[in-house]
């Protein structure tokens, strides 16, 4: 593990295609899937990459100490995001929830030597 980027928790990234909580069934099923792991094992936290169908998001929201939303405008942003977010913490796990963000998650990937988790 690299000095100074020591991570207690296991943190996952997934990239969703949009994410808006308490609407929608692939939202719903990823919610409660992340709540159900947080409640079990408060060491994994999650972050939520997704697009930003609405101007009423917020571009980036807490839904609780686990997990947090970062949406972002268009699926090239991807790459930068993820850059901008390993630069803060250890990335463990990446998953693509969608075959859209699919090319950019990989070429994130191919940088930071992370295994695909489609």
């Amino acid at each position: 593990m690299e000095k100074g980027r020591q991570n207690k928790y296991i943190h996952i990234v997934h990239i969703h295609e949009k994410f808006y909580p308490h609407m929608g069934g692939s939202t719903f099923r990823l919610l409660n899937l992340l709540n159900g792991v947080a409640k079990q094992n408060p060491n994994f936290k999650f972050t939520v990459l997704c697009e930003n169908h609405t101007k009423n998001l917020l571009s980036e929201e807490t839904l609780s100490s686990n997990i947090n939303i970062i949406r972002f405008k268009s699926y090239s942003l991807i790459p930068f995001l993820l850059f901008n977010l390993a630069r803060q913490k250890r990335i463990d796990i990446l998953h693509a929830h969608n075959y859209r963000p699919l090319f950019f998650y990989l070429s994130f990937q191919f940088f930071f030597e992370k295994t695909p988790c489609c």
